[in-house]
C-alpha cells in the first residue's frame, strides 16, 4: 500500500571505531528510515553486531537502505534478519 510503514530487522557488523555507529545512524536516516531500535552486541575487538530494526516504505526502501549502509567501508556486513 501507498504511505503504508513496514517494520524491517536487519544486522549489520560494524568496525568498533569512534564515529562508525553515528555514520550508521546517519545513512539509515538519510535514506528515509527510522531507527525503531537499535541493540549491540559484542563479537571482538574489532568488530560490534548490531540489531537494527527499522521503520521503511516497503521492500524496495529496505533494500536501498541495506545498499547504503554495505557502501560504507567501515560496515563489514548487512543482512536482513528474519523474525
Amino acid at each position: 500500500e501507498r504511505n503504508s510503514i513496514a517494520r524491517a530487522k536487519l544486522i549489520a557488523t560494524i568496525r568498533n571505531s569512534p564515529g562508525v555507529l553515528g555514520q550508521v545512524c546517519t545513512i539509515i536516516g538519510e535514506a528515509g528510515g527510522n531507527i525503531v531500535q537499535l541493540r549491540m552486541h559484542h563479537r571482538q575487538n574489532d568488530f560490534f553486531d548490531v540489531d537494527i530494526d527499522v521503520d521503511v516504505n516497503d521492500a524496495r526502501h529496505l533494500t536501498h537502505i541495506a545498499a547504503a549502509l554495505r557502501a560504507n567501508p567501515s560496515v563489514e556486513t548487512v543482512d536482513r534478519r528474519k523474525t
